[in-house]
């Protein structure tokens, strides 16, 4: 990688100090099966005043305006958060923003899986995120997701507990 310093003909080499902006941080990528067809999950994962019933941090969910909404938790009071669905594609992106304004993306799929549907959610460590805390982050994903799992498959009923 060339580093133009002063214009043409007097590019150097990239250290390592000069790219170290530009490192990807830590990806996790979780999945879950689900033995519910696609668009039963896209109908329980897509209304997000219902995820108080599978998503355990969250107390209460409430639409304030297009694809944005004001979530209340236990750890963080409240939370905004901004959809990206898209239900032609089965797209479950959102935006997560805590009250101190740091942002979360997740970005999210459904696949349909024959008679099921496979949910697959991305995030990626924040650059100034500890490790423990972004473990804690993930932890708190993973949790949804097999709750949301564990819902679907018993018909929408939900023995979760917001906390």
């Amino acid at each position: 990688m060339l580093i133009d310093r002063h214009g043409p003909g007097n590019e150097e080499k990239a250290s390592v100090d000069d790219t170290s902006d530009y490192k990807t941080l830590r990806p996790e990528t979780l999945t879950v099966s689900i033995r519910r067809p696609a668009d039963v999950v896209w109908d329980m994962a897509s209304d997000v005043t219902r995820w108080p019933h599978f998503v355990r941090c969250v107390l209460s969910a409430r639409l304030v305006a297009g694809g944005e909404y004001h979530l209340t938790s236990r750890q963080q009071g409240k939370v905004v958060l901004r959809t990206g669905f898209d239900r032609d594609r089965l797209i479950l992106d959102h935006l997560v923003i805590l009250p101190i304004r740091l942002a979360f993306f997740h970005a999210c799929r459904l696949i349909p899986n024959h008679h099921g549907t496979e949910l697959i959610v991305s995030s990626i460590q924040r650059p100034r995120e500890s490790p423990v805390d972004f473990s804690s982050r993930v932890d708190r994903l993973r949790a949804a997701l097999d709750d949301l799992r564990d819902v679907a498959e018993a018909g929408g009923v939900s023995n979760v507990r917001p906390g």
